[in-house]
C-alpha cells in the first residue's frame, strides 16, 4: 500500500556494498527500508548517515518501504584533522 504524501527523514544506516539501507522518520519514529533502485538522482554512494532525505513511504507484505527516495537539502560536514604533530 502506497502512501502519496512525502515525508522527510535521516539516513540512520547505510550497508553501500549491499545496496541498502534505512531511513528513520522523526514525525513517527519509524524505520523505512531503503533499496538503490528507489534512488531519485542520487547513488547509494552518494549518501551517509545523517544525510536528509524525501521519501514515500510504502507498506509492504515484508515491512515498511521507502520509495521515490531525493537527497533533500544541504549538509554541511566538519572535518577535523588531528595528529601528535598538530598540537
Amino acid at each position: 500500500m502506497t502512501n502519496d504524501a512525502q515525508q522527510s527523514g535521516t539516513i540512520s544506516r547505510i550497508v553501500g556494498d549491499r545496496g541498502f539501507g534505512f531511513i528513520v522518520c522523526p514525525a513517527n519514529g519509524l524505520e523505512y527500508f531503503l533499496h538503490y533502485t528507489d534512488l531519485v538522482n542520487c547513488e547509494i554512494s552518494q549518501l551517509q548517515v545523517g544525510d536528509p532525505v524525501r521519501f514515500t513511504p510504502v507498506t509492504t507484505a515484508k515491512g515498511l518501504r521507502a520509495e521515490q527516495i531525493t537527497k533533500h537539502g544541504k549538509v554541511e560536514r566538519v572535518y577535523r584533522s588531528g595528529t601528535a604533530d598538530d598540537e
